[in-house]
């Protein structure tokens, strides 16, 4: 059994964290966007739909610049110079990108092959990022690939709050029984 915790970039991040770790140690962690330069943790993939971030947002330098850890392994659907893998981040039945976080939860899924994906900070739903009080109104744009791809995540992926928790369910210690 192979357990990944994928980290978005949405307020409740920290708090959906604490939750799962109280559930279990995670193999792998997967930081999103913005949330790969405020996590303190080991960081084992960073993934963005956003490559050119890495360097204009500072991401990676602002990571760097806290004393945390380097990340091992930096995904996107695109080459850049920081980017080390480049992996298609939709799935055939897509017709658009279901969100950064979306794309997480497929690398956690197809590179790492978790058995079991708890969703921290991706409730999808219009609340603020961890870097600002502003509501992701657009979240709408991206709602409709995570029901699409429902029959691919159910029973593999959880989610520690909002729509997706809706939607997959939350993750408990019977559901990780086998670990």
């Amino acid at each position: 059994m192979k357990v990944v915790f994928v980290l978005g970039g949405a307020d409740s991040v920290f708090t959906d964290l604490r939750a799962a770790f109280a559930l279990c140690v995670p193999d792998v962690i997967i930081a999103v966007n913005d949330v790969m330069s405020f996590y303190p943790g080991s960081i084992d993939a960073a993934v963005t739909l956003h490559p050119n971030f890495l360097s204009s947002k500072q991401w990676l330098s602002r990571r760097e610049a806290k004393g945390h850890r380097p990340i091992k392994r930096v995904f996107s659907h695109k080459a850049h110079r920081l980017v080390t893998d480049v992996h298609e981040y939709k799935w055939p039945e897509m017709t658009y990108s279901g969100s950064s976080g979306h794309f997480a939860t497929k690398i956690a899924l197809e590179v790492y092959e978790a058995s079991h994906v708890i969703l921290c900070g991706i409730p999808m739903t219009a609340t603020p990022h961890i870097y600002d009080n502003t509501a992701w109104d657009s979240v709408s744009l991206f709602w409709g690939q995570w029901e699409l791809t429902k029959p691919r995540l159910v029973g593999k992926v959880k989610s520690m709050s909002g729509r997706t928790a809706e939607l997959l369910g939350t993750p408990d210690k019977g559901w990780l029984s086998c670990r």
